[in-house]
């Protein structure tokens, strides 16, 4: 069963990948960073002020797993995260009363190469496929981010990304909400706290 709506739309194929994080961290720079046991431990866990968790396919992933539960273009996603040496990745989401979702994604590459060549490829797909527009990400080193509309949702929802790599592993933070402004404020609030954490 794939992602609800609320979850999966925030990384579809396009955004997908996505996060992005606190100037206060190093981009990376080719090191391919420390060796981590526990992706869970690298991304947000605490639950944000006024959200619920959503746990239905949230969790740790392989490729077959990502692929059915949150993959909206799965030939494209399939060849290029086998391309890139794509070995795991670990995913949370919350949602609030109103409906705004946050995500948060890690996925882990063979290199720091791969990772950096899997967030140029998600925001690629955002761009080209669903017109999406890159917005800059002050403060955060490295990180870019990319908005869209969602028009699978009914009315549309505008989705939010912020992506940046540390190491070996493209962190993607995403939300979707109904408002432009406020929504990308979340998401930008939200990615400096990842930031923090990743490694």
């Amino acid at each position: 069963m794939r992602t609800p709506t609320s979850g999966r739309v925030l990384l579809t194929a396009g955004l997908l990948a996505a996060v992005t994080v606190l100037g206060a961290c190093d981009s990376g720079g080719g090191d391919d960073g420390p060796e981590v046991a526990d992706l869970g431990t690298v991304i947000v866990s605490d639950t944000p002020p006024g959200y619920v968790p959503i746990t239905e396919s949230f969790g740790p992933f392989d490729l077959d797993q990502y692929i059915e539960r949150f993959s909206s273009s799965e030939e494209s996603d399939r060849d290029e995260l086998g391309e890139v040496g794509f070995e795991r990745g670990y995913a949370r989401g919350w949602i609030n009363p109103e409906g705004t979702g946050l995500v948060v994604f890690v996925f882990e590459t063979e290199s720091n190469g791969d990772a950096e060549h899997l967030m140029e490829y998600f925001i690629d797909d955002a761009k080209d496929s669903r017109d999406g527009q890159e917005f800059d990400v002050e403060g955060i080193d490295g990180a870019e981010g990319v908005t869209y509309v969602e028009t699978s949702i009914d009315g549309g929802e505008t989705v939010h990304g912020v992506l940046f790599v540390r190491g070996k592993r493209l962190y993607l933070t995403a939300s979707q909400h109904s408002e432009l402004a406020s929504g990308r404020e979340t998401i930008l609030q939200f990615a400096r706290t990842q930031a923090q954490l990743a490694k």
